[in-house]
């Protein structure tokens, strides 16, 4: 059952996944973890496991070869100044090609073809 996105996805998947880049903290944790298939993935993003009252159980952590890892992203400070930098110089990403959710295939067959300058988008909607 998988984890983001969670009406789109599991309306397609009938599958565990590899890889899961969680985001949610506390809050999605468990389900990202339930999610993985044998040998899978998770990968924390700038979230805590356990603030006050949260805990993880132990249990979705072993007999099925689950790694985590983590990712550091810095200060909320640090993420304020760059997007204001971003505002003021008006950055904006280039965009090579946008696919809509229908054709999340092409994209990922677009992207590792490696022809692409810039960013593949899919859409969602």
């Amino acid at each position: 059952m998988p984890l983001t996105l969670y009406g789109q996805i599991n309306s397609l998947a009938t599958f565990s996944l590899l890889r899961v880049i969680e985001i949610g903290g506390p809050g999605t944790i468990a389900k990202s973890l339930k999610a993985l298939a044998v040998g899978g993935h998770v990968s924390l993003i700038g979230a805590s496991l356990s603030p006050s009252g949260t805990m993880l159980d132990p249990l979705l952590l072993t007999g099925r070869g689950i790694s985590v890892g983590s990712i550091s992203v810095g200060s909320r400070a640090d993420f304020e100044a760059m997007n204001r930098a971003i505002a003021l110089h008006r950055l904006r990403p280039v965009i090579d090609r946008t696919f809509p959710f229908a054709e999340a295939k092409a994209a990922y067959r677009h992207f590792e073809g490696r022809g692409h300058f810039g960013k593949v988008v899919i859409t969602l909607g």
